[in-house]
Order: C-alpha cells, then structure tokens, then sequence
C-alpha cells in the first residue's frame, strides 16, 4: 500500500529563485468560474492534519538553530522551500485504495507538478531532504467487524505514550518520533473527501473528460463515483505510521536526501510501530488467540507446568487488558510471561475469554499487519492529474483540493 503525507525541505535557494517562488505562492487557488468549485489550493501555512489535501509550498528565511549555549532558537538563514501535502491525494485524487509507492520517483513527481503548475524551477527530487514520511495499509474488512475491532483495542496500550481513543472508529498515538493512527475509512471520507470530489467530478474544464456532458450529467456521474468510493471506504481498516523528522535523522545519522529514503525502510518503520502496539507484528506465525488452542500452544511450547501457568496469565490479559495486568502483576513477571506469549505466537487480541457467547463479524485470525491476507493491494487506474493539465489553467479533472 502507499504512502500518504511527505514533507520536503530543498536545499539552500539563490535570491532569484526564492524570489520567484514567493511570488508563486500569492496565487494559490484554482475557481471554477461557472460552478464555483474549488479545483486545486496551495497554501502557504502547514497543513491542519493528515485530512488536509491542499498542497503547503512554504518560503522560508529561518530555522530552528542551536546557538553556542545549545538552546535551539528559531534564527535567520539562507533561503529554502518547505513542501508538505498528501502524495496519496496530490496524485491520485483520494486515498481510499490505490496510491503511490517508490519514495523518491513519487516526490520527483510531486516536485516537478508543482514547479509545472505555478512556472517555477525547483531543485532537482533527489537532493531534496526528508522531514516527514507516511506509510498507509488499509484491510478489508465488514462495517461492523471494523467497529468491533476497535472495540477490542480498548484495552490496549502503546509503551511510554497516551493513546487517544475515539469511539468506535479511530485510534490516535501522538509521540516524538512516530504517529500512529488506526481508523474507519467511511466515516473520514465522508467528512473530509466525499464534498471535495464530488465537486472537483462536477466542474466542467478543458481537457475534462465529463467536458461535454451537461451540469445535470456530471453532477449524476460524480455522484455515482462518490458513492463507489464510500461504499468501499465503509469496508475499509486503515493505518498509517507518521515518520517524524527526529526519528529519520536518528536512523540515517543525518537529514536524509530523498535519493537515501525507500519503501522498504518504510515498511520497516511501520513494521515495528505496530508490533509495539499489538505485540505480533513480527512473527508471522499462525496466531492462537481461542481458549483451547491458547492451552495447547502453551503447553507443547513450555511443558505442563509452565503452560498451565502462562495460560492464566492469558486468561487475565484478555480479559481486563494490559493496563490491568501491569498494575497486579509485579514488573518483572508482567513482562516476562507477556515476552512468553509473544515468542509462542500467542495473541490476546479478539480472544473468547473477552466475547465469548457474543456473534461477531470481525475474523478471529485478524491482525493490522503487512502479513495479514485482508490487506488491501489493489492499485488505482492511471489517470490525468493536476500536473497534466496546468496547460488549461482548471486542474478539474484532477480532484484534490
């Protein structure tokens, strides 16, 4: 599955071509004249949240610097660029399944569009650095299985950091050098997307394929359009590991260039978020998560004895969760039986213990991790893009504002 979010920094700017990209940045808003839609929207600000599809292009004449004391001050410096939007949206006009992998052909892309659309030279992709990252996955799975799931994680926990939970529908995970986030596809794309594409599918401009369909048309098409995609957004789990840029100068020793970045550190990076949180992220083992097959598993790994031991531990976690379990048990024996279940590809997640006797629609064996076989692969049609059709001056067939 894709990436989502990037966030670029250039390398320093002469006068001349920092000038020309200020001036760029007053005009950052495509209209349709004749239905008022809003086609495209750069902004000159950060984005408000990963929902955000606009495009932030950023002129800047400072940073956040150490002085000779070591306190880290914003101060003056040379000039650069800071880019910042969806990859996802910018170049393929949703996020719902599909979207764009390789990181550094993906942001040449995204440089080159957007110095085609406003006439101005930018920096070649590669000496570009990382300052943000996204990896998405997203897993099909029932409506109802997805609110269940969530449900379920109730009683989870991520180390060091506060997980901010929301209903039935999303997971939030804020920290230093990650950001994870879990959510319900539906609801998000209702709120945030559905109006914008719907809008975008309905503005008519040259180059359009719906170009010579009456308002009434295209208003029906993008309609049907809208609904295929919520329909498939209602059925679909979907996570994604903020990479922050802390954490990939930690890792690459220095501000990695994008010709440094790749999908498999990526997938690496997620990979192991979510085994922080859920704890089975790594194995790839069939996972016991029902009473009886618990007891078994222990008990051919460990013996007897042990088993039976490690089995009530498991009885207890899945039950009142690891929260619970932390506060009774003593440091050392939490940890120690939880390490236990792990290596014996034990899962306390969607057990009998916590819904026995209760009907559900989520898949006993399912797990939010790249092994799982709903994991969405799926890739998206080729089609025009913004960048394709700066010629017309009314990017409307590209819908990503």
């Amino acid at each position: 599955m894709p990436l989502d979010t990037v966030k670029l920094r250039s390398p320093t700017l002469d006068e001349n071509a920092f000038s020309a990209i200020e001036q760029a940045c007053v005009r950052r808003q495509g209209i349709q004249v004749a239905s008022g839609a809003v086609l495209y929207e750069m902004t000159s600000g950060g984005l408000q949240g990963s929902w955000d599809s606009r495009v932030s292009l950023r002129p800047m004449q400072q940073d956040w610097i150490a002085d000779s004391n070591g306190r880290v001050r914003l101060q003056p410096c040379p000039p650069y660029v800071l880019v910042e939007c969806s990859a996802a949206k910018v170049l393929c006009g949703q996020n719902v399944y599909g979207g764009p992998t390789n990181f550094p052909v993906t942001c040449e892309r995204l440089l080159q569009g957007i110095g085609n659309l406003f006439g101005i030279h930018l920096p070649e992709a590669r000496r570009w650095h990382v300052r943000r990252a996204d990896w998405a996955e997203s897993f099909a799975l029932p409506y109802i299985g997805i609110q269940e799931y969530f449900e379920v994680l109730q009683t989870t926990y991520f180390p060091r950091r506060k997980m901010q939970k929301f209903g039935d529908h999303s997971i939030y995970v804020p920290g230093h050098t990650t950001t994870l986030k879990l959510y319900h596809k539906g609801p998000e794309f209702k709120g945030n997307d559905a109006k914008r594409i719907r809008q975008a599918l309905t503005s008519q401009s040259p180059g359009n394929e719906t170009s010579a369909l009456s308002f009434e048309q295209r208003q029906k098409r993008a309609q049907r359009k809208v609904h295929a995609l919520q329909r498939l957004a209602n059925r679909r789990l979907r996570v994604e590991v903020e990479i922050h840029a802390n954490k990939l100068d930690f890792d690459f020793g220095h501000k990695p260039r994008v010709e440094e970045v790749t999908d498999e550190y990526l997938m690496r990076t997620f990979d192991y978020e979510i085994d922080r949180l859920l704890r089975e992220g790594q194995t790839g083992l069939g996972l016991a998560r029902t009473n009886r097959d618990v007891a078994a598993r222990l008990k051919e790994r460990y013996g007897r004895t042990v088993g039976h031991r490690l089995h009530g531990f498991w009885c207890v976690l899945a039950a009142s969760g690891e929260a619970f379990c932390k506060r009774e048990y003593a440091s050392a024996t939490f940890y120690r039986c939880r390490k236990a279940l792990m290596d014996a590809g034990v899962s306390w997640h969607i057990a009998d213990v916590q819904i026995a006797g209760v009907p559900t629609a989520l898949p006993s064996d399912f797990a939010p991790v790249r092994f799982d076989p709903r994991r969405c692969e799926s890739t998206i049609r080729n089609r025009s893009s913004l960048f394709q059709l700066q010629h017309h001056h009314s990017p409307g067939h590209f819908y990503h504002t």
